[in-house]
């Protein structure tokens, strides 16, 4: 089973590498700004909470990225009877080429915006790694037999386009194949588009977002600490998930 279990990781790090930019033309035009890699690492912890490393490779060109960027996360998701839940993040820290980089939180009407970069300093043109660590729990649903995450990875706040992008998920370590079903979304918010191929059929425009969904059946992760769960609501798309504030945790 180990062995399986193994190639069925390699072929989810494959489905999911996924770029946004034309067919002809999948490198960034050398004069233009934008985002040439949004790499995604993500780990997912026996207690539930998903730890998370976002590589991203800036094309800087004075245009919008002058002192840096933010990069907004999800705060406030409304439950199906309307009240408003918060999800918890924890900031490990940003780095820029390796090296610690200024950053702070600005808080909007469900919205956390990390602010990375100092605005007395101006960032010269040129090619930039960014990383983002950072630490969320509430990211599941309990579904039947199911623990159902969804998770928006690149967010679809970005101001210019997303040439390529790369999701990868390292799970614990558990025996046999943990998913029952695999599934993407790419587009706006509250589409449904399929574009999980190597190469998708035309740019991730500014605004829009990948989403993944994975199912892991059978109670596979024991949740000791998270208390609210994602509920993605049929009539909203996977856009606008909500939470569920109960759940009876699996016999341990």
């Amino acid at each position: 089973m180990a062995g399986k279990f193994r190639c069925i990781l390699l072929l989810i790090a494959g489905l999911f590498v996924s770029s946004l930019s034309y067919a002809e033309n999948t490198e960034i035009p050398s004069y233009e700004e934008g985002i040439s890699l949004f790499d995604v690492e993500a780990t997912l912890q026996l207690d539930g909470v998903l730890d998370i490393k976002e590589n991203i490779h800036f094309q800087a060109r004075n245009q919008q990225i002058k002192h840096g960027f933010y990069r907004d996360l999800p705060r406030l998701w409304m439950q199906p009877n309307g009240d408003a839940a918060l999800l918890n993040y924890h900031i490990v820290g940003v780095t820029r080429d390796g090296v610690p980089e200024p950053w702070h939180l600005d808080w909007h009407i469900g919205l956390m915006s990390i602010v990375v970069g100092d605005k007395q300093r101006f960032l010269p043109q040129g090619d930039y790694h960014y990383q983002i660590h950072y630490q969320v729990k509430n990211a599941f649903l309990r579904e039947g037999d199911s623990d159902l995450l969804i998770w928006n990875v690149t967010g679809n706040k970005w101001p210019f386009e997303i040439y390529k992008t790369r999701f990868s998920l390292k799970l614990p370590d558990i025996a046999g194949n943990p998913f029952s079903e695999i599934d993407l979304f790419t587009g706006e918010e509250g589409d449904t588009y399929r574009n999980g191929r190597i190469l998708v059929n035309r740019p991730g425009f500014p605004g829009e977002c990948f989403i993944c969904e994975l199912r892991l059946p059978d109670h596979r992760f024991r949740w000791k600490h998270n208390k609210l769960f994602l509920l993605l609501p049929e009539e909203y798309g996977p856009a606008f998930p909500a939470i569920v504030d109960c759940y009876t945790s699996p016999p341990t």
